[in-house]
């Protein structure tokens, strides 16, 4: 998406923006996780979509091109792999973030997961 020629000032705005919309992501899990019954399938969506969005301003403060959609996993190995190792980003638990939000969008999601797997 940006290239590393992209002047500081437009990379600046592109980074504030991601992670802007990552926060009212976050924002949103804060609101709805106190619910009783919760709304995993919100929850796991939102999640999904603030690691996302975190992920794309991380590589665009990096000058690394990132196509319009891709996976969690994906974005994340576009990094430099002990980038991703000092950040901690497990492929397992990128790869069960994106399963849990492509499967929020399925109606048998609310039985595939219980409130009390749910970490914040």
């Amino acid at each position: 998406m940006e290239l590393p020629s992209t002047p500081p000032e437009t990379v600046r705005r592109l980074v504030l923006g991601w992670l802007g919309m990552a926060e009212n992501d976050f924002r949103n899990i804060e609101l709805v996780m106190p619910a009783d019954p919760c709304p995993l399938d919100t929850v796991a969506y939102h999640a999904a979509q603030a690691a996302e969005k975190c992920l794309k301003a991380l590589l665009t403060s990096l000058g690394i091109p990132f196509p319009q959609v891709l996976e969690l996993m994906g974005l994340a190995r576009l990094l430099e792999p002990t980038l991703r190792e000092r950040l901690l980003l497990d492929e397992d638990d990128l790869a069960l973030l994106s399963r849990l939000a492509a499967s929020s969008r399925h109606p048998d999601f609310q039985t595939a997961l219980d409130r009390g797997a749910v970490k914040y």
